[in-house]
């Protein structure tokens, strides 16, 4: 199955209690420390439409760099907007170009407002359309053949999530082919980045 995905979140929060801990990182090699996240919870998806040409077209190397940065950075303001909305330290994924982040039910509202504001921020601010959606739990579990886990390891500053399932790997793809997981971006909130 591969190694875990791991992810940097904050301090526990009463929706993450059933996480179990473990106390080094060789153990979330073994997955009889892992639990399944639950059914009902959902992911929070950003992508940059379009990242890898956006980059390479740009003929300038200080413009394609500048690129960069605005898209690493808007991938992150996506793990910013779902946790300062949700006022929870989820666990979540930083990849380049997007984010995912875990959201428990009774956040689920909250992150999808998030994301539909992240993406009118994103067009207005850099001029680069955000794909954002809300994909099931259950459905990530559907793809990668019925697991989808997670552990804790508990760091001095921070908690160290890892996720093992391969329907992780799936998300990208379903937030681009199944119009039924987006998120239609909105004016109508208010965006929290700070």
């Amino acid at each position: 199955m591969g190694p875990p995905m791991t992810q940097i979140s904050g301090d526990n929060d009463t929706p993450l209690a059933f996480i179990p801990d473990i106390a080094a990182f060789e153990q979330a090699f073994d997955g009889r420390h892992y639990v399944p996240v639950p059914d009902d919870w959902m992911l929070a998806i950003t992508d940059v439409v379009g990242s890898t040409a956006r980059i390479t077209a740009e003929a300038d190397p200080k413009r394609g760099e500048q690129i960069y940065r605005d898209i690493n950075f808007i991938a992150a303001a996506g793990l910013t907007a779902v946790q300062n909305a949700t006022g929870a330290a989820l666990p979540a994924v930083f990849g380049g170009d997007g984010s995912i982040t875990l959201v428990p039910p009774n956040h689920h509202d909250t992150a999808r407002t998030a994301l539909a504001a992240l993406a009118v921020w994103s067009k207005d601010a850099f001029g680069i359309d955000l794909r954002v959606g809300m994909i099931p739990v259950h459905v990530v579990k559907q793809v990668s053949g019925g697991t989808f886990d997670i552990v804790r390891q508990r760091l001095s500053h921070a908690n160290l999530y890892h996720l093992r399932g391969r329907g992780l790997w799936a998300v990208d793809e379903l937030l681009k082919t199944r119009s039924d997981f987006a998120v239609t971006p909105t004016e109508a909130h208010e965006l929290n980045l700070t």
